[in-house]
């Protein structure tokens, strides 16, 4: 379990690689950091079962959502402070969650 959100000046861009090294990691936090999309890295975190995105000022849902669907072992996604009015059409192609948690959206 690794809980960045809301790090004040975490660059993810630039650590990314380091988390790519955590073979056993399951939750990931990543709300409130200036992110604009999710990088290519997390992608090979096969045992990640959670991730929290939300308060991005920038950030590309419809592409995440796209690419989150890729994840086979994600269980569980939380949206943390996020307007998503209209959900994003690629929103759909996450079937293979088994929780979805979405606080003030």
């Amino acid at each position: 379990m690794l809980y960045l959100s809301y790090s004040d000046g975490f660059n993810l861009g630039q650590e990314v690689k380091k988390l790519s090294r955590l073979k056993k990691l399951n939750t990931l936090g990543l709300a409130g950091i200036d992110i604009d999309s999710l990088p290519k890295e997390i992608f090979t975190l096969k045992t990640l079962r959670r991730i929290q995105v939300g308060e991005h000022e920038n950030f590309n849902y419809s592409h995440g959502f796209t690419l989150l669907s890729d994840m086979t072992e994600l269980e569980r996604l939380d949206i943390i402070f996020s307007n998503l009015k209209p959900l994003p059409k690629s929103f759909q192609k996450l079937k293979q969650l088994k929780k979805l948690g979405m606080y003030h959206c």
